[in-house]
């Protein structure tokens, strides 16, 4: 739920960053006459009406705002994701090596102590040892 929840907010700062684009290039020019001039920033007058310069700065402020507020929050979010899994992944390797300890001759090793109910067949060469 935890990560659906970082991945819509990745996708609502993909949405803000698209709209503050287009806001700031659709503001009108000043006398420099910039990128926004070119791509029609002129234009936004007869769409939006005469008050349409304060009307998007302030849309601008509010959506770079937002932007910086969302950029914060998903990399507090990350980061908390990051330590939950880190967390995770220690008591996974603290639970295996106390199940290794606690077993150690289904870890494959070695032992010196005689099997109690080994089978008494005599090797495979034919000959009985002699006794």
């Amino acid at each position: 739920m935890y990560n659906i929840f970082l991945f819509g907010a990745l996708l609502v700062l993909g949405f803000v960053c698209v709209l503050v684009v287009l806001f700031v290039l659709m503001q009108r020019p000043n006398a420099n006459a910039g990128m926004g001039s070119a791509l029609g920033g002129a234009t936004t007058e007869s769409v939006f009406g005469g008050e349409s310069t304060t009307v998007l700065t302030k849309a601008t402020t509010v959506f770079i705002v937002l932007f910086f507020l969302l950029c914060a929050g998903l990399y507090l979010g990350f980061v908390a994701r990051g330590n939950e899994r880190d967390a995770a992944e220690e008591a996974l390797k603290i639970e295996q090596e106390q199940q290794q300890a606690a077993a150690p001759a289904s870890s494959g090793l070695i032992t010196t102590e005689p099997a109690e109910n080994a089978p008494a067949e005599p090797p495979a060469g034919g000959t009985a040892p002699a006794e």
